[in-house]
């Protein structure tokens, strides 16, 4: 997902839709368009006046705190956490683990919050390289009592 489309699916295709999941770059070009918005609003307002500043900061907050909150909630279920976890903005702290949960890829393949946003390409993997490999450990005996031979594989 690239900037523009990323931006479209938050501000306006789900504006404030707190179901589904976002894949990471869904969420992180729309962060950065909320930064970039600032930083512009900022030096607009800075340039006219402190009360043009406030009034453009306030109607830009209460813009996009709902799209806001919506993508960070598709976020975590994405990484199969539940949206309720934003709670966690209003402890000392708290934003760290809501940093790493949006960090972190999602869950490969479908999870209780729906289908993988990034499909799964054919690979039956949920997309993610090296997500449908599985590792197995086979240690088998010997007929004659001896020494066991072990055995690692990987089966895609």
């Amino acid at each position: 997902m690239d900037f523009k489309q990323a931006v479209i699916t938050c501000v306006k295709d789900k504006y404030c839709n707190f179901t589904g999941r976002a894949p990471r770059s869904e969420y992180w070009w729309f962060i950065l368009f909320s930064l970039i918005a600032g930083v512009a609003v900022t030096i607009i307002g800075s340039l006219i006046s402190p009360e043009v500043l406030t009034g453009l900061s306030a109607l830009l907050w209460l813009g996009l705190l709902l799209p806001s909150l919506g993508a960070t909630a598709r976020r975590l279920h994405d990484s199969d956490h539940s949206g309720w976890w934003q709670l966690l903005f209003l402890v000392p702290f708290g934003g760290i683990v809501i940093l790493i949960f949006c960090l972190i890829p999602g869950t490969p393949g479908p999870n209780r919050f729906g289908p993988n946003p990034l499909g799964d390409g054919g690979q039956g993997n949920g997309g993610y390289p090296g997500g449908g490999e599985t590792f197995r450990y086979d240690r088998m005996p010997q007929a004659d009592g001896g020494r066991a031979s072990e055995r690692f594989s990987l089966d895609k």
